[in-house]
């Protein structure tokens, strides 16, 4: 898979993510990924944890999320993304910039980091 490759893939990614085609982005998830949970600071294995985490995350806040700039990396891709965060129960909006670093194996995202 080449870096190009790997762009498009993402980027479709980003926008099935927030279009909540939850399923679309699992399918292009390792059956094992390693993913994290941002707010517990722990690591959740393989596509059950990672579907409960969203379904989970998606009943209290509104995210949405666009790649602004991608970096090839060793085996991977770091895409800064600019994030915002809505709050369902108080309307409360957040905007931030971070980075998320993805692994990549036999055309499937094996991990994601986010810095």
């Amino acid at each position: 898979m080449t870096f190009d490759d790997k762009v498009r893939l993402l980027s479709d990614l980003y926008r099935a993510f927030n279009r909540r085609e939850i399923d679309r982005v699992l399918s292009a998830l390792s059956p094992t990924v390693r993913w994290p949970n941002v707010l517990e600071k722990t690591e959740l294995r393989g596509h059950a944890a990672v579907r409960a985490y969203w379904l989970a995350q998606f009943e209290t806040i509104e995210p949405h999320v666009e790649p602004v700039e991608f970096q090839e990396r060793q085996g991977g891709v770091a895409v800064r993304v600019r994030q915002l965060v809505t709050v369902k129960a108080t309307g409360q909006v957040a905007e931030s910039s971070v980075t998320h670093t993805y692994d990549f194996d036999d055309g499937l995202v094996t991990s994601m980091v986010v810095s």
